[in-house]
């Protein structure tokens, strides 16, 4: 599964800056489930995201905790 986040590019380029040149981060995302399809072998799972905190897996930092604004 991929899944893509938007961001500001300030806030965007402060995370890169926090990461820097190893790119051993983690993202623990909570979804919210918005809708259950079944179908014939499985199905889907529409959700939206309502937050994500990103960490550095080497020393466990937490790099950004973001809120996802529902609109």
């Amino acid at each position: 599964m991929k899944a893509e986040l938007e961001a500001a590019a300030a806030e965007a380029q402060a995370v890169r800056d926090r990461i820097g040149p190893i790119r051993n981060v983690s993202a623990d995302v909570l979804l919210r489930i918005t809708g259950v399809q079944p179908g014939p072998g499985g199905g889907r799972i529409s959700t939206v995201v309502a937050d994500y905190e990103l960490r550095n897996n080497q020393d466990g930092t937490t790099l950004a905790r973001v809120r996802v604004s529902q609109q």
